[in-house]
């Protein structure tokens, strides 16, 4: 689902670009090749999340080429502790849980900037990723503590599109932020196990697979531009 409340920031931001741009034609834009990298979520400090490295050359003087590719990884641990009293049976159980998540993507874009020290710049290309996806937790089925566990595989391609803003704080130096969209289609398989008692989780197992089609956000990404 598209969160539209990430165009406001991002669409100010390029109003003020454009503007600014006017006032500053006396600054080049800085061209020719340089090293992206960004980052998604800048306000966590519980782990690394959407990190991204690209390569970004200009083939012309308002049109660049880009090839990025990013990083999600995400690591979740606790405790878990279920018992209930006083009815047909009784039982209590604790185990730990724990989850984890690794997405690589790789995407292409041509992009179009306008402006100067100040810029504005859209664009779109191809999308690839692969996620991997694993749970691991539990909870009291009857009297027994049944533990689970989730292992799914994520494919994805489609397209993506981008639109940011670009501040050149020097000929060879820039910060931008750009909002992203992506169009894709998605594919899905997943295997879900259940063990109670030391039983066979064979017995206790499940396996799907899932296509869809989808538009999402993917968000806001912050970043530097170092060129040579």
């Amino acid at each position: 689902m598209l969160r539209w409340s990430w165009f406001v920031p991002v669409l100010v931001l390029c109003v003020m670009g454009s503007a600014a741009s006017l006032h500053a034609g006396d600054v080049v834009r800085p061209h020719g090749q340089a090293l992206l990298f960004g980052i998604r979520d800048i306000g966590s400090l519980e782990g690394f999340q959407g990190g991204s490295i690209a390569y970004q050359r200009f083939v012309g003087e308002n049109v660049a080429w880009r090839v990025g590719l990013g990083l999600e990884l995400s690591y979740d641990a606790g405790e878990i502790e279920e018992g209930h009293w006083g009815g047909s049976y009784e039982g209590y159980g604790e185990d730990e849980t724990e989850g984890w998540s690794h997405r690589v993507s790789l995407v292409t874009q041509w992009l179009v900037f306008r402006g100067d020290r100040v810029s504005v710049f859209y664009g779109g290309g191809p999308y690839l990723s692969y996620r991997t996806y694993r749970d691991e937790g539990g909870y009291l089925h009857g009297d027994a503590w049944a533990d689970t566990w989730e292992d799914s595989d994520t494919y994805t391609v489609g397209f993506q599109g981008t639109i940011g803003t670009q501040w050149a704080a020097a000929d060879w130096f820039a910060l931008h932020a750009e909002y992203q969209v992506l169009g894709a289609y998605e594919h899905t398989s997943s295997e879900y196990y259940r063990l109670i008692d030391d039983e066979d989780p064979e017995a206790h197992g499940k396996k799907t697979e899932s296509d869809r089609f989808l538009v999402d956000s993917l968000g806001v990404l912050f970043g530097i531009s170092v060129y040579f």
